[in-house]
């Protein structure tokens, strides 16, 4: 509470917190979880003046990545493609297209392809983050249940209107299956799993009735 309350009167400078970046990151992130979109919006714009060469390329790839994220749900969107393409080209660049970070980059795309409706290209952007994560961490993991239901709800956009919601209903239940192998009931995360499965079910039903 202390450092936020210095954060907000412009009390605290670069010379003085050298990861001042971080700490704007974590703060605009935190905003987000929380729905405060324009608080995180502001926080997000705060790290990204703060990008220099001189900053380790993971913590650039992560300012650029949730400034894009903030940018989307304030309907920035050339501002977010911006962005986001940056944090793409940085991690491949920086890890290889077979990393982590990398795949990470690839989910925030998806995230802002979903939002401008380029609902194709949103699918193969979270299925290639989604190979990345299975090679990098395996069938059994949080991360890769994530990207799961990303790729589930795509899917799920992109037949809305045909009904084919095979595809998407698979990768949906593997999200939820991993969740709930690994987190109590309660989890937020799935909650959210739940929430895209039964949009799934409830369309199926409304056009088999």
């Amino acid at each position: 509470a202390e450092l936020l309350d210095l954060l907000c009167r412009g009390s605290v400078t670069p010379h003085s917190y050298p990861n001042l970046a971080a700490i704007y990151n974590e703060l605009s992130s935190h905003s987000f979880m929380k729905s405060q979109y324009h608080d995180s919006y502001s926080w997000a714009m705060k790290a990204v003046q703060l990008l220099t060469p001189q900053l380790q390329p993971k913590l650039t790839i992560d300012v650029l990545r949730q400034a894009s994220k903030a940018c989307v749900v304030k309907r920035e969107f050339s501002k977010a493609e911006m962005l986001v393409k940056q944090a793409v080209c940085l991690a491949k660049n920086q890890y290889g297209p077979t990393h982590a970070k990398y795949a990470d980059c690839l989910i925030d795309y998806g995230f802002y392809l979903l939002n401008v409706d380029c609902i194709a290209a949103s699918m193969q952007v979270y299925k290639n983050a989604l190979d990345v994560r299975l090679e990098c961490f395996g069938k059994e993991n949080l991360q890769v249940a994530v990207a799961h239901e990303d790729l589930a709800y795509a899917t799920y956009v992109n037949e809305y209107s045909t009904g084919k919601f095979g595809e998407a209903r698979k990768h949906a239940q593997a999200s939820l299956a991993i969740l709930s192998r690994h987190l109590p009931k309660s989890h937020l995360l799935l909650a959210s799993s739940k929430r895209v499965l039964a949009l799934i079910d409830r369309k199926s039903t409304r056009l088999n009735s």
